[in-house]
């Protein structure tokens, strides 16, 4: 059976992944208090969102890859914890998305 390389990350890894995206969003608290020009905050907007939206394909795959087996204890573990770091994602995602979506508004403006 042919493995994603999605599914063998762990959810160690998948937070590790998760770093960039709460930098970010750090980052975006300080650019906005200083009213920072859109470009700036579009740049970080973009490479903080792209790497959290692949901690939440993670999410999506791992989870998936266990409806196919006979599941354990630690299997559900994981599948907690995959769940858990999905929404997690999903949170920097969509703060990430609305700061890009303003921050395009604001450039057209």
């Amino acid at each position: 059976m042919n493995v994603w390389k999605w599914t063998v990350m762990t959810p160690v890894q998948a937070l590790r992944w998760m770093i960039p995206g709460g930098l970010a969003s750090l980052t975006l608290f300080g650019l906005l208090a200083f009213n920072t020009h859109p470009l700036m905050i579009l740049v970080v907007t973009i490479v903080g969102l792209l790497l959290s939206l692949v901690v939440f394909v993670w999410g999506t795959t791992k989870f998936r890859s266990y409806y196919e087996i006979q599941r354990t204890r630690s299997d559900y573990w994981t599948m907690l914890y995959a769940t858990l770091i999905q929404i997690a994602a999903v949170a920097v995602s969509a703060f990430l998305y609305v700061q890009l979506l303003g921050a395009a508004e604001r450039m057209n403006a």
